[in-house]
């Protein structure tokens, strides 16, 4: 699709174009559609490990590391490997900032993007080797975009992340911040008894 938005895109990542990539499938389409692109990787079956972290520059530190890091977890695995991902986001976060964060419970506003992993493997005895290696690679990942970060001025993410994708080791504290007295009061009056209990479990404000 040959758009106006399309060209702009393409303008603000020149830089990135300029080096020449092998393919490119940039296009632009609803929010329907895009809210759908990730589900080839999460077929039922396989072991999964989902997890994430905040960013603020796609830099080609960042990028050189995460290719070094996933050809060694790929290489690792061998036949138990299944198919995943190391996904960047990277789109304007000024509409997420425009509203102030204790407005809401989603504790993730910021200017900053994030990352997504999807890492898939078959058998059950890479489970604590996949685990480690994600914390490590998390934690090389954040040490690079926090020097990048530096570089150019800016303030460190520290272990900011989306909540539905949550870091290795992030707090119910960091995922909500000041928001989490009031999800504790929502919860206290409609999910008393903890139905809703994955990821970050809200312990429900007692009257």
């Amino acid at each position: 699709m040959d758009t106006p938005s399309l060209h702009q895109a393409q303008k603000t990542y020149q830089e990135f174009y300029a080096l020449g990539p092998l393919m490119d499938h940039t296009t632009t389409h609803p929010y329907s559609v895009q809210n759908t692109v990730n589900n080839p990787l999460m077929p039922h079956g396989p072991r999964t490990y989902i997890s994430g972290f905040a960013y603020h520059d796609l830099s080609l530190p960042l990028l050189e590391y995460t290719l070094q890091k996933y050809t060694e977890y790929v290489t690792h695995l061998g036949d138990s490997y299944v198919t995943g991902a190391i996904l960047y986001e990277a789109y304007p976060f000024e509409k997420t900032c425009s509203v102030p964060c204790a407005e809401t419970a989603y504790g993730n506003r910021g200017e900053y993007f994030n990352n997504a992993m999807a890492l898939r493997w078959k058998s059950p005895e890479h489970d604590a080797w996949v685990r480690d290696w994600a914390r490590e690679f998390v934690r090389g990942a954040r040490e690079i975009d926090a020097l990048v970060a530096r570089s150019k001025g800016r303030k460190t993410c520290e272990t900011r992340g989306y909540a539905n994708i949550p870091a290795p080791g992030q707090s119910l504290q960091e995922a909500f911040e000041g928001n989490l007295g009031r999800l504790r009061e929502v919860k206290g009056k409609w999910d008393p008894r903890g139905r809703f209990n994955k990821w970050f479990p809200v312990e429900p404000a007692r009257s």
